[in-house]
């Protein structure tokens, strides 16, 4: 069942605009717009904690528009949130999802992109004839 938990982890509920935010694990429509949001947005070496007021003092936007797609809120409801409710709500979002980046997004497309290094190498060597010439 521990397994288990890795692949789909438990919803937070966090309450925040007076509602009750359900926390979920980021489907695969929301991972591209979040990349986007977040392009640029430096944050702290694996290990070190995660300071979400200084990384919205650094990066407010694209932290505040992160967090309004893995909330499934608009923008505005997120700016109107008091500081504490959103550094709360912004931690539970990384909560929720940081197991399924750290332990099964990051290996996945490291192993896909081993897999397509090795790809390139074989195709490389046989198109190369018993003269060490190109085909």
């Amino acid at each position: 069942m521990k397994e288990w938990n890795l692949l789909a982890p438990e919803p937070v509920t966090v309450t925040a605009g007076g509602e009750t935010v359900e926390i979920l694990p980021l489907t695969v429509g929301q991972i591209p717009a979040i990349a986007r949001a977040l392009r640029g947005v430096r944050l702290p070496p694996e290990g070190e904690p995660l300071d979400v007021l200084a990384l919205v003092a650094e990066h407010g936007d694209p932290v505040a528009d992160a967090v309004a797609i893995a909330v499934r809120r608009p923008r505005q409801w997120i700016d109107r949130l008091p500081a504490d409710e959103f550094a709360h709500l912004s931690a539970a979002v990384v909560g929720v999802n940081a197991d399924f980046f750290t332990r099964r997004v990051l290996p996945a497309v490291t192993d896909l992109m081993a897999t397509a290094a090795g790809s390139m190498r074989s195709s490389a060597s046989s198109s190369t004839d018993t003269d060490g010439r190109r085909s």
